[in-house]
């Protein structure tokens, strides 16, 4: 203790609030000696103006000396840009995360009650009755309506579930993708197909669809994303969908048979373009799907992959090449249809009860493979699989695109690689920069500062494209950390 007489006892002088000092006493401390020091400077250069030196002086002083032009109060954390999982972070720093002010937007119209209540079960109620599928489902975007942040950051994190910012909703486009739905399962109706269904739809029709065909095929939703106000992929659509048709899937679910195929439902902007990361949160994921031997495992012999029209070139989404080609290799054959392929048909004799029904369900006209009730098993013989149907009564369906004659071929994307000796395809990484976003690291602590979406808030460095990063200074704007 005698080494100590003589000096001032220890004591903080302020709390520091800005994130990525909280808990930082240590580093505190060892700039004191540092803010002491520029302290007298400070003084020495209001000397110097008090003898006549005047603005000039001052500022080439700064210079001199190195110290900044604002006080104690306003000095910044140095941090630097670092990539992390754009899931990740969302999950630890909450849904909207950088964007708080930032308001989400739906387009389209609300016709039913809604109990935000029920979206905690969404994740069971909208999950695939036979428990075989279950492996392959993945609840991700379901869960995150009633999710928390485990820590937040003032001002960069929601004070509010995502479900009180979410509104059921419901587009003409959804509504036709319904009736496509209804016309798709049509063709399962008594049928032993042994064939998976795969609906590659813009997320909200993907899962009107699902909800048309639910009443014969099992859905098993793989939408591995959260929404964000500056999402890249619109997935707060397609979860303000999947809250509009719950009802109806908590209702079929229970009532659909167990043997009931499976259609895995993945949303077509998954992969959508991203080109400002100043600007855009990339919430982009890649489609998990079953591999081969499970699907042969289940019994599948056919995949029908669904896509929204045909195109000039007809070829999958870049991250389901390896899959289908997976498929072809291991005998299980793969084609395509439209969901334009599925039209109205308001003339179709149909008993009257089932009418009343359709209407109740706003299913009416009903649709059909080619706009024709007689076409139906008609389709199995167009596409080849006339063990399943194509008997006297179907007939070759018209007004279809030409989507059967597609057959998937190995072709290099971005998440492939091909094997010089086999000449084989199989699914990789996406390499670096899919699917992240970048963040502020304190260089002290470590702590996550904010988002760079929002470094115009905070006065954030610039981050290249390369992946390069550069140190900045985060101010007292940036708000404070708290929870473990």
């Amino acid at each position: 203790m005698s080494d100590m007489q003589g000096q001032q006892p220890f004591e903080q002088n302020k709390q520091v609030d800005r994130p990525g000092m909280i808990g930082a006493s240590w580093w505190r401390d060892s700039r004191k000696e540092e803010r002491i020091a520029a302290t007298g400077r400070r003084e020495a250069l209001r000397n110097m103006l008090v003898a006549g030196g005047g603005l000039t002086v001052i500022t080439a002083s700064l210079s001199v000396f190195g110290v900044g032009c604002c006080d104690d109060d306003d000095e910044g954390v140095e941090y630097k840009m670092d990539d992390r999982s754009s899931l990740d972070v969302q999950k630890e720093y909450g849904w909207n995360f950088g964007s708080v002010e930032q308001k989400l937007t739906f387009d389209g119209t609300v016709k039913a009650a809604f109990d935000k209540g029920s979206l905690a079960r969404m994740p069971t109620e909208l999950s695939p009755s036979n428990a075989v599928y279950k492996p392959f489902y993945t609840p991700t975007l379901f869960q995150s309506p009633t999710a928390l942040p485990r820590k937040r950051i003032e001002g960069q994190s929601p004070t509010t579930p995502l479900a009180d910012a979410l509104t059921p909703t419901l587009t003409p486009s959804m509504k036709t993708a319904y009736g496509q739905g209804n016309g798709l399962a049509n063709l399962f109706k008594g049928k032993k197909a042994a064939t998976a269904v795969i609906i590659d739809l813009p997320g909200p029709d993907a899962v009107a669809m699902a909800a048309g065909a639910a009443s014969v095929l099992d859905p098993v939703f793989t939408f591995d994303n959260w929404p964000h106000p500056a999402g890249v992929v619109k997935a707060h659509m397609t979860l303000a969908a999947a809250a509009y048709y719950q009802p109806l899937f908590a209702k079929v679910r229970a009532a659909r048979g167990s043997d009931a195929l499976p259609a895995f439902v993945l949303d077509r902007d998954r992969l959508a373009a991203y080109a400002d990361e100043t600007k855009q949160f990339d919430n982009r994921y890649v489609a998990k799907l079953p591999p081969a031997d499970q699907l042969t495992k289940m019994g599948i012999k056919r995949v029908l992959y669904v896509v929204p029209k045909a195109e000039a070139r007809l070829v999958e989404i870049d991250d389901l090449n390896a899959d289908f080609v997976a498929y072809e290799k291991a005998g299980i054959d793969v084609k395509m249809v439209a969901a334009t392929d599925f039209q109205p048909n308001p003339s179709a004799k149909v008993e009257p009860a089932e009418r009343a029904k359709l209407e109740e369900d706003d299913a009416w006209p009903p649709y059909y493979y080619g706009g024709d009730d007689g076409s139906d098993d008609g389709f199995w013989g167009d596409y080849g699989w006339s063990d399943v149907g194509g008997g006297a009564d179907g007939h070759s369906p018209r007004n279809v695109s030409n989507t059967k004659s597609y057959s998937p071929s190995s072709r290099s994307t971005m998440f492939s690689s091909t094997s010089m000796a086999g000449g084989t395809t199989t699914k990789t990484s996406t390499g670096a920069g899919f699917a992240t976003t970048a963040v502020a690291v304190a260089l002290g602590t470590g702590a996550v500062l904010g988002a760079r979406h929002a470094a115009s808030k905070w006065g954030g460095s610039s981050r290249g494209k390369s992946g390069t990063t550069r140190s900045g200074s985060f101010g007292r704007s940036g708000g404070r950390t708290s929870g473990g």
